[in-house]
């Protein structure tokens, strides 16, 4: 069965977790100044919407955490090839392919909007070169100043631009360190072992920057860069090496349910604490929100096809995964002029209204840049196999021999989920 139908469920989880980041910067472009005397007493004291609701309040001060999903999916559907090959002892997938793919997959649509954007929001001459060319070449995370202008959410894609670059360099380390073994555990835990490593750096670079050098909380680049987040990309990884290690074995029934809801019980907990504030032991959220989704990941993959899959399994989930990049990139431009146009300026207790409004706007601006911009791109990539030769479309008119042995570099439950930032 194809990844994108067995998988299915991870297509409705990446569509919910989009959707909360749209959600979320509608309820943002809401906040009222306490000073506002024209909103006193109707907003109770609070900034936003229902802050004064603790359940609604833990969950929308939490959207944040979504991008630790994105980047533990991406760490565990790309290491997810590599792993398989290297415990198999088969050559690693072709870098060329893997680094052609990914730059198909995020550059033109990512290039794109920010282009627009950035000239839409810089008049006259010269405009803010710098911000642009830190955007264009995935740098803006070493700049605590800009990192979020243009496109606040870029951030996040900048950081996996970088992450991208380790994945076959660590496959190799896997491979070199461990060969001499062929036993599948003793490369498996080399494999983890490397990935261990980088969770390790990554924890130590937040605790220096914490508690030893006192880093002040707006020095961005520290906290959102790549070394910060390197362990919530590494965490992902790590379950995609026990679930390539696992093999066709699958978990007990009922297990991955109790996998689901241990893991995400654990993370509300966590996270119910967090808005609360209680002790500097908060700030490591987003490590231990990358351990959680990728134990869900785990039962997801080693798990039999259950309710939630077979709820997700149709056109219009998988479509709306199918989305998330387009979404995720292009949505919080549009709500600044759709909110300076007063669109969504409706009143402070109006905010479902507001996300009424709001969502099908930028849904339906993400299906346009899907269909012009991100799906040509992946089609330039499925015209070519994974050694970049031309595919030929009309078998019946190529000679056998011509034909390739093969059309994709993997298996296709390796190929049907391509990962979104």
């Amino acid at each position: 069965m194809n990844a994108r139908r067995r998988w299915a469920e991870l297509e409705g989880y990446r569509a919910l977790a989009a959707l909360a980041v749209v959600l979320f910067h509608i309820r943002q472009n809401m906040q009222v100044p306490d000073y506002d005397p024209a909103v006193q007493g109707t907003h109770i004291g609070d900034d936003y919407p229902y802050q004064s609701v603790h359940w609604f309040e833990s969950l929308m001060s939490n959207v944040d955490l979504v991008v630790d999903f994105f980047f533990a999916l991406s760490g565990f559907l790309l290491v997810l090839p590599f792993a398989r090959a290297m415990l198999a002892g088969r050559p690693l997938p072709s870098f060329k392919s893997f680094a052609s793919g990914r730059l198909l997959r995020v550059v033109p649509l990512y290039w794109a909007v920010v282009i627009v954007v950035w000239c839409t929001r810089n008049y006259g001459y010269p405009g803010n070169w710098r911000d642009l060319l830190e955007h264009l070449t995935f740098t803006q995370w070493l700049d605590s100043k800009r990192i979020f202008y243009t496109i606040g959410p870029a951030w996040s894609l900048a950081d996996e631009m970088w992450f991208y670059v380790s994945v076959p360099l660590v496959a190799l380390g896997a491979v070199w360190l461990a060969r001499r073994w062929t036993d599948r555990n003793r490369r498996a835990l080399v494999y983890i072992g490397i990935l261990a490593v980088g969770v390790a750096l990554s924890l130590l670079w937040n605790v220096l920057a914490l508690h030893v050098f006192g880093v002040r909380p707006n020095q961005w680049s520290f906290f959102f860069g790549v070394p910060a987040r390197l362990s919530t990309f590494c965490l992902g990884a790590i379950a995609g090496v026990v679930v390539a290690w696992a093999g066709d074995r699958r978990l007990p029934r009922g297990v991955p349910l109790a996998m689901r809801l241990g893991a995400l019980g654990a993370l509300w907990w966590f996270a119910s604490h967090r808005v609360a504030d209680l002790g500097p032991w908060t700030h490591y959220i987003h490590p231990f929100a990358a351990t959680c989704f990728s134990v869900v990941l785990v039962a997801i993959a080693l798990g039999r096809p259950g309710v939630a899959n077979r709820l997700c399994d149709n056109k219009f989930v998988l479509t709306a995964g199918g989305l998330t990049f387009a979404l995720y990139i292009g949505h919080e431009s549009l709500l600044d002029p759709l909110s300076q146009a007063g669109w969504l300026r409706m009143p402070f207790h109006d905010m479902v209204l507001n996300w009424l409004i709001g969502v099908p706007i930028v849904v339906a601006a993400a299906y346009l840049l899907h269909l012009f911009v991100e799906e040509p791109a992946t089609r330039i990539r499925a015209a070519f196999d994974a050694q970049w030769h031309r595919r030929e479309y009309y078998p019946d008119l190529v000679p056998a021999t011509a034909m390739p042995a093969r059309g994709l570099e993997h298996e296709p439950e390796e190929v049907g989920l391509a990962p979104v930032p």
